[in-house]
This record gives structure tokens, C-alpha cells and sequence, in this order.
């Protein structure tokens, strides 16, 4: 269960001071205690909205009654009361509420003060206190109901109350019976202070209506008002402007005293913070990542207990939906944009395509890029221009040079860690965030998590795949290659150590992955599959690695995946031609030349047999053979399973074949001219003269074959070109 934070304000100074305010209201309570205040005096305690003002006032009255419940004396001879404007505002006259509640808490008083009331004076009796039936006549004369709040105070005043109105409504006038007031409230040693909060929620002619009553009626001898309100709006209401010659505004002339509410120190609002939102995994104490939205933003924005509530509550809510599929720390950043500074996150929300390289924005020259980044940077605010920059820096590391322009540097972080921790800077993090919840054409990052986290258990890992095999993005092409090269990130540059498990289940795949028509980006599943068990070796010592590929092997069914993982370690170690030119060493060649040479006595045993002549493809077969084994022999095969099946001599061609793809289908065209020690070029062509027709064939294969008859004829043709240039030339 998710558990917001409470806004409301702390009451008890001794148990929910979090940002040192107790000192600052006991200091306070101090000074207006020993305050004298024969024509009474009014306090102004400012601070921005949501800076905890009204927690310092109740910490001022928390104070106050533990010095009377104690009986220290100088506290005795004083009432506090407080009135909440607020409540009333648009229901009654502000000053009519007032005096009703003057009266009715100077009869009724507190738990507290009941009991002082006990000790020290008789009980109150109808008509016994002039201080209350002045005050509650005024209340009454001011109201323009008539009278009947007045009629419903306190049960203790209700008699003296009526007795007031009675004896009081006759008075001429208001002013005769504020005078009266005054009067009785001079005679009386008591003191009384009172508390006035939130002024600041009131419309701007309440805001006028409650400091005229300060300024007039409510002035009053012996009482001293602590009024609570944030000075921008309170001021704005009342006008600042100063008179020619320097004479004080409106509002200086009704607070004689103004105190500043102390701004509470960073580190403690960023430990309310952090203690708020402790459901949050943590950030690595040493990322720079972090430590620049720390500075560049959470350090900015959060400037008061309500915003460190707000703030608290927002992730409060995301979280729970995006749990696992969005970086922690990007959504701390991107909450805190919406929050704080909301332009920079809809011009984020605008921006999808460029921000993740799709659409239009993909085909950006660099000299387009550069000037939208120069538009960009020239519309933020002058004065918080840096730190928007390090903040989408820091989201957007991919984008560096577009959010600062060619002298930007080199990002500190690397795409696959940025895809690792699932930033907003990946398509999964970002349409997950704006959705708030994980988006179905992505894999979902527990599904990484998950397997990752079983990473011996060989039946959760083949199940893993189905899912991602299963998933598919919003073109209908599958997610799996997507899952591959996930797990791939997770162990680049990790302390992980390999797993049998996945390397065995990766190879057992392998033959279905290499079935999937792709016509998505440039790196099918199969070759993000190699790609994850070149990754995976690299977490073994060669040695080491050399045993898991035996193992991988000799449990896997499949002769085609085990060739191509063989014939791949092969080629890193150019023994084999690799286009790429040769990798990291992943397994020491003496190794290898075991391995390969086992599979080649397992090539020979099996000729003429389903499981060699049924393979998922032949290109690798044949090259280990060759290379490991009798070149002839491997031609023969490759001859007699090429006449044998037009759906064997599509499973020849296409691994001679390339091919391209457009709105009309893939177009296939010879790769290369066939490496006659291995391929008859004449049974390949005689094998697609007899098979074009076949009704067995897919119209892929039947492609395949067509492209494969074309090639063969286009490099005849320039065979007997060049032939004929010899010719001529001699």
C-alpha cells in the first residue's frame, strides 16, 4: 500500500520538529510573552506559501500551554486564542467572527487554561465578566445577521452572552461600544495574544477586510496579534507602492513588527525528502549522473516542507505503476520537471521522436541537429539555462551534443547502461513514463529481472524467450531480439559470472530464432542472439569458455546451431573468413581445433541422414567441414542434398544470399560469387532449373531459388565477358 505524505501541519514541537523550528517558535513564544503592549501590537510572521508557518504557530501554542500547564507565572496572566480566517471567509463579516470567538474563548477557554481559570478566579457567573459582554455586544452589533451567530457561542458564555446583546444592541453606535471595550480590556491586567493563520488563503478583499479589522476595531490594549501570511500575496492584496517622499505603504502601518520565517536548511529538507520516498531504490553513491540531478535540480525546487510533500506524493503515485520498467533516478528527474518546471517536461513530452532518434528526427543531417539545439538553448531562462542543460544531459546522455552543441563533450555514461537501468532516454522507459505503465509493444523490464535472476534454472530461461518471442512492437515484428540484447547489457561490463544454463538454452533456440522472417532494424533476433553468447563467453576464462561451448553442444539436438556457434569462435580467431575482420579471442584455438574436429566426425557419421541433411541451414556445416575435415567430401554432400529437396537447395541459397527489403517484399541478390571447393556451381544451377516449379516451395524459398539461378547466370555472363576481353587482348 502506497502511503502519501500528510500536509498538514506539525503540532507537536518535541516529536515532529524536522527542520529545527522548535527553537525558532520557543524564541517567539518568549518574546511575545514578555511583550507590553498597552495599545496593543501587531507581529507579522512572513514566510512563501507552504513554508511551515502554520507549524511554527502551533508550535508557538504548544510551547505556550506547556509553560501553563507547568504554572510558570509569567504565562499565567495571558490568554491565547486563535482565529482562523480562513474557515469563515465568505460566509460572515471576518470582524463579526471575530469578536464571537474573542468572547466565546476568552469564557470558554482551553483544557488548560480551564483549570487555571479554576485556580484563580471565581466561577464565571451570567453577566460577571465586562471583558466578555463587550466583547460578544461588539461581535453581535457588527454582524449583519442580526445577532443569531452571536446567539449560538460557547455553552459557558451563552447566558452572559444574551444578557450582552440585550443590554448592548441598544447603544447608539459601534463606536461607543468599542470604546467600551477598550475600556474594560485597560482595566484588566491580563494579556492576550492571538494567533491569526493562513491570510494568505483569503481573496485579496478578505485579505483587506481582515487587516483593516487589525488596523481598527481589532486593535485593542493588551492584545498582541502574531499574524501568519505569505508577504507576496498579502502585500499584493493590500498595494505595496510607496507614497512620493518615501511614506510607508498600507501595509507597514498595520504590522509594526515583521519576523521572517527562518528558510530551513537543504540538507534537512533533502532528508524529508529521502525519508519520504525511502521506497525508491537507491542511487550508487558515486554516480555523476545523480549527483547533477541532485545539484541541477532537486536542490532548486525544493525549497519548503509543502514542496518536499509534493514532491513525495508524486512519486508516491508513479512508482507503484512503474515500478521496475522506468530508472528510478530518471523518474525522481522527470516528476520533479513536472512539478517545478513544467515547460522543460512538455517540450520533453513534445519532443518523443528527437529525443529517441525515431520518425523524422532520424534522418536528421548533423548540421539540422545542431541549429534545432541552438533554437533550443537560446529560448530557456537566462538564469536557469546550465541547469536545464545538465538535467536533459543527464536524462538524454545520447543527446548531449544537441542540448550543448559541438564543445558538449563525450557523455559519461554509455547507451548500454542507459538501457541497463532502463532510462527515459530508451523507448521502453520513455513511453512507459508518459503512459504510467508498462507499454505493451516493449519488453517489459521484469521479464529481464526475472530472468536474470534465475539465471541456472534452464526451464525459466527457455520460457523467458517464448515470452519475448511471443511479444511483438507496434510494426508486428517480435520483441526477441530486443530481449537478447537486453540481456546482452546486463552483462557488459558486469561482475557477473556466465551461465551454463542460458548458453545451453541460447543454443537449443537457436534454430527457431533463425527461422524469424525480420523486417525490423538492422540487427535481426539472430544476431543479437550471437551477440549475447559473445558476451556471455567473455565471462569465462578461454579455458573455461571452451568447456561451456563442449557442454552447450553436446546437449543440444540441434547440428546446425552447433556448427554456427563453433564456426563463429572460428572465425574470432581467423581460422574462418569473417567480413567483420576477427574479435576478441573467446576460446584458445587449440580448443577450438578439438571442437571443430568432433563436429566434423559428427558431419561424416550423419551424412544422408535427417539430422544432417534436415538442418535449419548449411553454411557453417560446410565451412567447418572443409576447413576441419575433407573439403571434397563436404562438396559432395552439399551437391547431393542440393538435388535431393527444393526446400534443402532454398536452405543452400539462402546462405549465399543477401537481401533487401521494401514496401513489396524482400529482394534477394547473390552475396558473393560461391567458393567453388565447396559449391558445384553447375548442380546448384541444375537444381534450380528442375525445383523452380516445385509446389512445395514458400514463395520465400521459391525467391531464394530464383536469385540464386540469377546469380549464377549474372557470373557466367561476366565469366564469358572476361573471356572474351582475354581473347580479344591476345
Amino acid at each position: 500500500m502506497s502511503e502519501f505524505s500528510d500536509d498538514a501541519p506539525k503540532k507537536n514541537p518535541w516529536q515532529d520538529d524536522l527542520l529545527g523550528y522548535y527553537a525558532f517558535a520557543d524564541r517567539l513564544s518568549t518574546a511575545l510573552i514578555g511583550m507590553s503592549a498597552p495599545n496593543g501590537y501587531v507581529v507579522g510572521l512572513h514566510g512563501p506559501w507552504g513554508s511551515g508557518k502554520s507549524t511554527v504557530l502551533n508550535f508557538v501554542e504548544a510551547c505556550f500551554e506547556k509553560h501553563v500547564e507547568e504554572g510558570t507565572e509569567q504565562y499565567l496572566g495571558i490568554t491565547l486564542l486563535r482565529f482562523e480566517p480562513w474557515i469563515v471567509s465568505g460566509y460572515q463579516d471576518l470582524s463579526s467572527a471575530f469578536f464571537k470567538l474573542l468572547s466565546e474563548q476568552i469564557a470558554d477557554g482551553t483544557t488548560n487554561r480551564e483549570r487555571w481559570w479554576k485556580r484563580t478566579s471565581r466561577a464565571l457567573e451570567v453577566g460577571a465578566n465586562p471583558v466578555i459582554d463587550a466583547a460578544a455586544t461588539l461581535g453581535a452589533i457588527i454582524d449583519h445577521t442580526g445577532g443569531i451567530a452571536s446567539r449560538a457561542s460557547g455553552s459557558v458564555a451563552k447566558k452572559s452572552v444574551k444578557i450582552a446583546v440585550d443590554k448592548w444592541l441598544s447603544e447608539p453606535s459601534l463606536q461607543s461600544t468599542y470604546e467600551k471595550l477598550v475600556e474594560r480590556l485597560s482595566s484588566q491586567k491580563r494579556k492576550y495574544i492571538i494567533l491569526i493563520d493562513d491570510i494568505d488563503r483569503l481573496t485579496a478583499e478578505e485579505i483587506r477586510s481582515i487587516m483593516q479589522m487589525v488596523k481598527t476595531v481589532g486593535k485593542l490594549p493588551n492584545v498582541i496579534y502574531l499574524l501568519a501570511y505569505d508577504r507576496e500575496i498579502v502585500w499584493s492584496a493590500l498595494g505595496t507602492e510607496r507614497t512620493t517622499g518615501g511614506k510607508p505603504a498600507f501595509a507597514e502601518k498595520i504590522i509594526q513588527h515583521e519576523v521572517e520565517l527562518p528558510k530551513p536548511p537543504k540538507h534537512l529538507l533533502l532528508h524529508m525528502l529521502n525519508t519520504a520516498t525511502s521506497f525508491l531504490p537507491d542511487a550508487s553513491p558515486d554516480s555523476l549522473r545523480w549527483t547533477e540531478i541532485v545539484h541541477a535540480g532537486i536542490l532548486r525546487w525544493v525549497k519548503s516542507p509543502r514542496d518536499v510533500v509534493r514532491f513525495a506524493n508524486a512519486l508516491t503515485f508513479a512508482w507503484p505503476a512503474l515500478e521496475g520498467e522506468i530508472d528510478a533516478q530518471d523518474l525522481y528527474c522527470m516528476e520533479g520537471l513536472r512539478l517545478f518546471e513544467r515547460p522543460v517536461y512538455e517540450w520533453i513530452r513534445r519532443n518523443r521522436d528527437l529525443l529517441l532518434g525515431e520518425g523524422r528526427a532520424r534522418l536528421y543531417l548533423a548540421a539540422s541537429e545542431e541549429e534545432g539545439g541552438a533554437q533550443f538553448r537560446s529560448a530557456l531562462p537566462v538564469e536557469t539555462k546550465e541547469e536545464i542543460i545538465a538535467l536533459l544531459c543527464a536524462l538524454f546522455p545520447n543527446k548531449k551534443k544537441f542540448f550543448r552543441g559541438n564543445d558538449g563533450g563525450i557523455s559519461n555514461e554509455m547507451w548500454f547502461q542507459v538501457v541497463q537501468r532502463r532510462g527515459i532516454a530508451t523507448k521502453p522507459g520513455f513511453d512507459s513514463y508518459f503512459s504510467l505503465a508498462p507499454i505493451p509493444t516493449a519488453i517489459p523490464k521484469a521479464l529481464i529481472d526475472f530472468a536474470m535472476s534465475n539465471l541456472n534454472d534452464q526451464a525459466v530461461q527457455l520460457d523467458c524467450i517464448e515470452a519475448a518471442i511471443e511479444k511483438e512492437d507496434e510494426y508486428g515484428n517480435t520483441l526477441v531480439g530486443e530481449y537478447f540484447q537486453e540481456l546482452q547489457y546486463r552483462f557488459t561490463r558486469s561482475s557477473l559470472c556466465g551461465s551454463q544454463d542460458l548458453l545451453n538454452t541460447l543454443v537449443n533456440s537457436h534454430d527457431k530464432i533463425a527461422e524469424i522472417k525480420w523486417a525490423g532494424d538492422i540487427f535481426s533476433p539472430f544476431s543479437n542472439l550471437h551477440f549475447l553468447i559473445v558476451e556471455l563467453l567473455k565471462k569465462w576464462e578461454p579455458d573455461e569458455a571452451a568447456t561451456a561451448v563442449e557442454i552447450a553442444i553436446a546437449q543440444s539436438t540441434s547440428i546446425a546451431a552447433s556448427a554456427s556457434i563453433v564456426a563463429d569462435r572460428a572465425r574470432e580467431l581467423g581460422v574462418l573468413p569473417s567480413g567483420g575482420g576477427s574479435s576478441e579471442q573467446l576460446i584458445p584455438l587449440s580448443r577450438l581445433e578439438v571442437i571443430a574436429k568432433d563436429l566434423v566426425d559428427r558431419f561424416i557419421s550423419n551424412a544422408g541422414t535427417a539430422e544432417l541433411d534436415e538442418a535449419a541451414f548449411y553454411y557453417d556445416i560446410a565451412r567447418l567441414w572443409a576447413k576441419f575435415g575433407d573439403p571434397l567430401a563436404a562438396r559432395e554432400w552439399l551437391s547431393n542434398v542440393s538435388r535431393s529437396s527444393p526446400n534443402r537447395l532454398a536452405r543452400i541459397a539462402k546462405g549465399l544470399l543477401t537481401y533487401s527489403r521494401s514496401s513489396v517484399g524482400r529482394s534477394y541478390g547473390l552475396r558473393e560469387q560461391p567458393d567453388q571447393t565447396l559449391y558445384d556451381i553447375d548442380v546448384l544451377y541444375e537444381a534450380a532449373e528442375s525445383f523452380l516449379d516445385s509446389q512445395s516451395l514458400s514463395e520465400d524459398e521459391k525467391a531464394q531459388i530464383i536469385a540464386l539461378k540469377r546469380g549464377i547466370d549474372e557470373m557466367r555472363q561476366r565469366k564469358a565477358e572476361q573471356d572474351q576481353e582475354v581473347s580479344e587482348q591476345s
